[in-house]
């Protein structure tokens, strides 16, 4: 009996084991996250460092450009940034040039010595009595290195190189024709060239019968200088008490094209800009940029920007110009 009930315990014993899940392995050790790959710190930039221009124009050394102001692909190399304060550059005002309404019928006074005309005999005008002829009309001489003329509606630029001058603007002349308001304007060099260059406008009559030009007003203008020879400026007062300064003005001589958002814009005609005008305000965010040719040798060009920008809040502009190394 003991062997039947030992038996039948053995057999429920195995019968257990089989049905049995088999034991659990042991638990592996839980494994780390993979560190997330750590990012390589980027070396750290320098300051935008360029060049800038000193007084004398020869002399270079480096300089950090406020970071407020725009420089675009300024940053490369063969360029040099020449920050400047708008508010310290003399003060003018501009008075507005004459009329034709206004023009005498007999222009009096003395021929002013820097207008220059040069007649072009067609044959046809000057004969069977009409006594009329085209006339090239430029600026030459009292220092005038160049700048812009205008005889009634007609503007041209002058330039001064090598003691020949180019440039100018088609009038015609004859004993019919009427006379018409003129207005040239341009740097003037100092004739002993120790005093600084001055920008003058010269406002009067152009008498077409006898193809002269009579100056009766000249207004000069201390120039602050930007870059030595290239780019100078003023600001403009908005009246003669000059109450507001309310616009900068660039002068750049020896430029062949010039191209500004407010402008004028000049074709690369070969013939220079005279001024532009930037009127001054909050949110301002202005561009001009030119072709700097040399008085030396014309094949020698240089490219200048000035970029002025005044935010909102900003109480004075930032200005900074840009001049390319000699091509």
């Amino acid at each position: 009996m003991s062997r039947t009930v030992l038996s039948a315990l053995a057999l429920v014993a195995v019968a257990g084991c089989a049905a049995a899940p088999p034991p659990a392995a042991p638990a592996a050790a839980k494994s780390k996250p993979a560190a997330a790959p750590v990012a390589k710190t980027p070396a750290a930039l320098e300051a935008p460092v360029l060049l800038l221009a000193q007084p004398d124009g020869k002399t270079f050394s480096t300089w950090t450009i406020d970071k407020r102001a725009r420089r675009g692909e300024t940053r490369a190399k063969g360029r040099s940034a020449v920050p400047f304060d708008v508010s310290t550059l003399p003060a003018a005002f501009v008075p507005e040039g004459y009329q034709d309404k206004d023009a005498p019928t007999a222009v009096e006074g003395d021929n002013a010595p820097e207008v220059v005309a040069q007649r072009h005999n067609y044959g046809y005008y000057g004969s069977y009595g009409y006594d009329r002829s085209y006339n090239t009309v430029m600026i030459k001489g009292e220092g005038f290195s160049s700048g812009s003329i205008r005889v009634s509606g007609s503007e041209g630029a002058f330039q001064v190189r090598d003691n020949q001058a180019y440039g100018g603007v088609s009038v015609m002349c004859g004993k019919d024709e009427v006379n018409r308001a003129a207005r040239w304007e341009g740097v003037v060099q100092a004739k002993d060239g120790k005093d600084d260059a001055v920008y003058q406008i010269v406002d009067g009559w152009f008498d077409s019968k006898k193809c002269r030009g009579v100056a009766s007003r000249r207004t000069k203008i201390k120039l602050g200088t930007i870059i030595p020879n290239m780019v100078y400026g003023f600001r403009e007062c908005s009246d003669a008490d000059c109450s507001n300064k309310s616009s900068l003005v660039l002068v750049i001589p020896n430029a062949n094209s010039a191209v500004s958002q407010a402008g004028p814009v000049r074709a690369p005609s070969g013939t220079p800009s005279s001024r532009i005008k930037i009127p001054l305000k909050r949110g301002l965010a202005e561009s001009v940029l030119a072709t700097i040719y040399s008085p030396v040798s014309p094949y020698q060009q240089r490219s200048v920007a000035v970029e002025v920008v005044q935010g909102i809040e900003d109480d004075q502009p930032f200005a900074t110009a840009f001049l390319d190394d000699p091509r």
